[in-house]
């Protein structure tokens, strides 16, 4: 199967400060010895030293830029020339490619965007990160400078995630941060990333300067400041939070923002309606958070911690049609014992779903053709339609949705603008999807014969990483240490593939339909064909086992 790209738009979301997003694929021994390999080394001097020349110098600039002018030359060989060239330089070129795929010259954003394209598919594309990953590891204190100076460099989420993970590492300790990271404080060009990796710092004086930042003009630095504040228990946040869902510009981070919001309220959420996302929208949504933090503000507890019992998942049943002429497909809340906190029923073929904080579910739709997110009342808050039939839903740590269709996988955010798409070829059928804690993507599909399936890894830009045979098509789950969890319909066997591709886990569980992984480590399987919920340990010891009304078709720990 290839994966081709049907459209893109460059992500504004930075997401480091989402719990669970920091999982790395890449071991310690893997990334040392692939930059001796690239580099000859991995020593400290050595790799200050390639990051240094992966930040574009006034000259490296110059001769970057007029290279990009040159893809709208006349001539054919000149532009083919000029964009090989841009190729060739690599990552350094990405952030002058980035700023001309919107050139009032179609022919220059055009071979910008497959510029852009063929670098992130490169063998070299995440080496700066590699290299930043590395020397954090070291200590290398003398690090924290050329790595602040690559930062603005990093577009893709999951690279800003670890730079700002490896500048936290070797320059905040309690009370102590480094100097070039309270004076990078002062630069605007730098002030939201480091209010992010200073979120642990305890120095008062840090926090009384980083509340001034709630006036920023910039919507990113005044979520990332409220961010912080509320990791501290400061009431001043909510409101910051608020007015950001009401007027940051279209990008991600107003859905940051509302994703925080729902976080902290947690059981006392408001059902608020985002609907299009458009800026009338959003200022409807703020004056509803407004006049709910008015209302329940006071009943609020910052630093709370949400509880649940460990053997509680959110299951899909598909159905058919009842007396009613309805659908009776549900998602549900499923426990041993206990009542259960939401039941949504009358669903258009509910095929998966994923609970979100402040008692909200968001539901994948096949007959329905949509994503829908709903209150656990049912009532709809926000929704995509989709042109073929999903088959399965994530909401991402940086408020976008991911969403796996029988053709495709994609990103959307809350306004409906696609990030990414890219589609199989027509005769491979996906029957689920994950996008990784690393930025990778985890497909597994069958050809049109059904005989057996594929587990397929896909770099962030869609390029094809790895295919893993499997013995059927089925379900699977993203593992927060950037491991698969992978369920094989058709023979019941459960198999958890680690980041390299290999079995870390390998279990015959008849009837299995699909398993999720418990914070107990045991894992939770529904059996479909003889509605049953299943507890079994990691050596497929059964825990215990439970009939249920329904037939489970997908299920995710709460």
């Amino acid at each position: 199967m290839s994966l081709r790209r049907m459209g893109m738009a460059v992500s504004l979301g930075l997401a480091a400060w989402s719990a669970g997003f920091t999982a790395r694929a890449a071991d310690a021994n893997d990334d040392t010895a692939r930059l001796t390999k690239e580099l000859g080394g991995a020593d400290a001097n050595r790799l200050m030293n390639y990051l240094d020349g992966q930040i574009p110098s006034e000259t490296t600039k110059r001769r970057l830029t007029a290279l990009i002018q040159q893809m709208g030359d006349p001539a054919f060989r000149v532009r083919e020339d000029a964009m090989q060239r841009l190729i060739a330089a690599g990552p350094v070129a990405l952030p002058l490619l980035r700023s001309a795929t919107s050139d009032s010259d179609k022919e220059i954003a055009a071979r910008a965007q497959r510029s852009i394209d063929n670098i992130q598919q490169g063998a070299h594309f995440d080496l700066p990160i590699v290299a930043i990953r590395e020397l954090a590891r070291l200590k290398e204190l003398r690090a924290i400078d050329p790595i602040l100076r690559y930062l603005p460099n990093v577009a893709e989420d999951s690279f800003r995630a670890d730079v700002v993970d490896a500048l936290a590492s070797l320059g905040v300790s309690g009370k102590s941060v480094a100097p070039a990271l309270k004076q990078a404080l002062g630069n605007p060009a730098f002030r939201a990333d480091v209010i992010q990796l200073l979120l642990k710092s305890n120095d008062p004086e840090i926090r009384n300067q980083i509340k001034t930042f709630l006036a920023d003009k910039d919507s990113t630095v005044r979520f990332y400041a409220a961010q912080y504040l509320l990791h501290h228990g400061d009431r001043d946040s909510v409101p910051a939070l608020i007015g950001i869902v009401a007027d940051a510009p279209p990008g991600v981070i107003w859905q940051q923002a509302e994703e925080a919001l729902y976080a902290l309220a947690g059981d006392l959420a408001p059902s608020v309606e985002i609907k299009s996302g458009s800026v009338a929208d959003r200022k409807a949504a703020a004056e509803h958070w407004s006049a709910w933090w008015a209302a329940k503000g006071g009943q609020v507890l910052f630093g709370r911690t949400d509880d649940y019992p460990t053997d509680v998942a959110a299951v899909t049943e598909t159905g058919d049609l009842n007396q009613g002429g309805e659908e009776s497909g549900r998602v549900y809340e499923w426990r041993p014992e206990g009542k259960p906190r939401f039941n949504v029923k009358n669903l258009h073929g509910p095929v998966d779903v994923r609970v979100l904080p402040g008692n909200r579910v968001l539901v994948a739709m096949q007959n329905g053709r949509r994503v829908s997110e709903l209150d656990f009342r049912g009532k709809v808050l926000w929704e995509q339609t989709i042109d073929d039939g999903p088959v399965s839903v994530m909401r991402l740590p940086n408020g976008n949705t991911f969403i796996a269709t029988m053709e495709r996988v994609m990103e959307v955010r809350r306004d409906g603008e696609v990030v990414y798409s890219y589609t199989c070829d027509p005769d491979t059928t996906i029957s689920d999807a994950n996008k990784l804690s690393d930025g990778r993507i985890a497909i597994i599909s069958t050809g049109n014969d059904r005989s057996a399936g594929s587990l397929i890894l896909l770099s962030p830009g869609g390029k094809e990483l790895k295919r893993i045979e499997v013995d059927s098509s089925g379900a699977l789950e993203a593992q927060p240490n950037g491991h698969v969890l992978v369920s094989q319909t058709a023979t019941g066997r459960i198999t958890e593939f680690d980041a390299k591709g290999k079995k870390a886990l390998d279990l015959k569980v008849e009837g299995a339909w699909m398993a999720t992984r418990l914070p107990d480590g045991n894992l939770l399987v529904a059996k479909k064909n003889e509605k049953k919920m299943v507890k079994i340990d990691p050596k497929g010891k059964v825990i215990f086992e439970h009939e249920v009304e329904g037939a489970p078709h997908s299920l995710h720990w709460r």
